[in-house]
């Protein structure tokens, strides 16, 4: 039943899935494994029937890390981003921990609704509070979060300070802020990187194309010379 539930989510089958949800009902699985019951909340969620999925969350005897955080995602992919803040808000009050995922879809929400200070405070949490150690996936949300805001200074400074090297997303996340912002000089040295790690990377050789071609529409566009 995960399994079905799961392929469910992923593709879109609702109606499917509330087949499945009728067939557990039936065989009593509810109260028996909160697996399965994490596994609707999940599949209603990724449908974009956050009703459903509330009411699921709502009546689970007990809520750990992976239904806060599968309901918390759920929020975030429908654009609810206040209530994506709110309920990490209630789910420490409540005394369970955050874990890396949940902190990925949380800043990721962050970085998609500009943020930026709240997304500082949370990155900063992450280890102060809750002695989890920043991924790739947490850094290229923060030079994402930085790059939307236009504050590529900070960003490039995320990459530098981190202590484990950046690959290729990262520095196609700042590609792709340079190209927004229009910094060709930084855009070049986030490209030498990107091709060091893959000299065949063809999305960094479009990013850079692009960067120029911005440019080149723009008279007098001004560049910033970075160091790395």
């Amino acid at each position: 039943f995960v399994c079905i539930l799961q392929s469910c989510g992923s593709i879109g089958a609702i109606q499917k899935g509330q087949n499945i949800h009728s067939l557990i009902i039936k065989d009593e699985l509810l109260d028996q494994n909160p697996v399965i019951s994490n596994a609707l909340l999940d599949m209603y969620a990724k449908c974009g029937m956050l009703i459903e999925a509330r009411e699921m969350f709502d009546d689970l005897p007990r809520k750990d890390v992976v239904s806060w955080t599968l309901f918390i995602a759920g929020c975030a992919q429908l654009g609810q981003d206040d209530i994506v803040l709110n309920l990490l808000k209630k789910m420490i009050d409540k005394g369970s921990h955050p874990d890396s995922t949940t902190f990925s879809v949380v800043l990721s929400t962050c970085s998609h609704s500009g943020l930026l200070g709240k997304g500082q405070i949370l990155f900063e949490m992450m280890s102060t509070h809750f002695d989890i150690i920043p991924t790739l996936e947490h850094y290229n949300c923060m030079v994402d979060l930085f790059g939307r805001a236009g504050s590529l200074s900070n960003a490039l400074t995320i990459i530098n300070d981190m202590p484990i090297p950046a690959n290729g997303t990262l520095w196609h996340t700042l590609l792709g802020a340079c190209n927004k912002w229009g910094y060709d000089k930084l855009g070049k040295l986030a490209f030498e990187h990107a091709v060091k790690l893959d000299v065949n990377d063809a999305s960094a050789y479009i990013y850079l194309s692009n960067i120029y071609a911005t440019l080149g529409m723009q008279k007098g566009a001004s560049a910033i010379d970075y160091e790395i």
